[in-house]
């Protein structure tokens, strides 16, 4: 058990199902999120404001009591996606 929390751990609360999405990101996608994107204060807000708009779109899959690694990819390939055509 200890092996699996140590491969699994994540550095802030609360983060464990965002930090899988963005593995299942870069495996679906072969690119890390937001990469070539000049990240700061301003890009932290539009994201946010994307995903704000993005979320009602979601659902929980069956069985799922959270958003499940998957649907985190897809919302954060539709905030990059928006973000590449804005800029």
């Amino acid at each position: 058990m200890l092996v699996w929390l140590r491969a699994h751990a994540v550095l802030f609360c609360r983060t464990y199902w965002q930090e899988r999405g963005t593995k299942e990101y870069e495996l679906i996608y072969g690119e890390k999120p937001f990469a070539v994107l000049a990240h700061g204060d301003e890009l932290l807000q539009k994201v946010k404001d994307i995903a704000e708009e993005i979320f009602p779109k979601t659902s929980r899959h069956w069985g799922q009591g959270k958003i499940n690694p998957a649907t985190w990819a897809w919302v954060f390939r539709q905030v990059n996606q928006r973000l590449r055509d804005n800029a």
